[in-house]
């Protein structure tokens, strides 16, 4: 990880499933880290943390205590003379049940500021996303982000690859940022 934020020095750099407990340090020079840990059930697994340059306005935003089944890990970018934008790392397990209400689990972030892009892997699949298929999941948060008027940004390519198959399962969810963005997969070799 280290080597690809060297080569790439991104600005910000939102990461799921992490896998870290709190126990665990985890520092990049130069970048302020916020951190959401999983310590139950499963612990070590899921996870999400939020890298950003030091030099860039923000604060950390404490997840919201109604936010339940969604591991989230919350800034507000403040920049100068622009309204602030909340920012969210965020991995929605592959099994629990909290995509049967959605709106329970996603309005308090969606609700909390008025310009929103929520990152990560949702493990919901889409046809107008770009997946080869539609899943349950995938059906219920399409007719979410219908019904509350939020874009969704995916990359062009697959973003998980499983045997004999590859879907795109993270991408970003915005509303209300009116302004021009792109999204790219990147396959890291280890």
């Amino acid at each position: 990880m280290r080597d690809f934020i060297d080569k790439h020095a991104p600005d910000i750099f939102l990461i799921q499933e992490t896998h870290l407990r709190p126990e665990y340090s985890f520092k990049i020079p130069n970048y302020s880290c916020y951190r959401n840990d999983r310590t139950h059930p499963a612990p070590g697994r899921g996870g999400t943390v939020i890298l950003i340059k030091n030099c860039i306005p923000h604060y950390h935003v404490p997840t919201p205590p109604q936010f339940t089944g969604v591991e989230a890990t919350l800034i507000m970018l403040t920049p100068i003379d622009y309204e602030p934008i909340l920012i969210g790392s965020t991995f929605i397990p592959p099994v629990n049940d909290y995509f049967k209400n959605l709106n329970a689990a996603l309005d308090p972030i969606f609700n909390y500021n008025n310009m929103t892009i929520l990152v990560g892997d949702f493990n919901a699949k889409h046809t107008s996303w770009g997946c080869p298929v539609s899943d349950t999941r995938g059906n219920r948060l399409y007719r979410y982000i219908m019904n509350n008027n939020i874009d969704v940004l995916a990359p062009p390519t697959p973003t998980r690859f499983g045997t004999a198959s590859a879907t795109i399962i993270d991408y970003a969810l915005i509303k209300n940022l009116n302004r021009p963005c792109n999204i790219d997969s990147i396959k890291l070799r280890s």
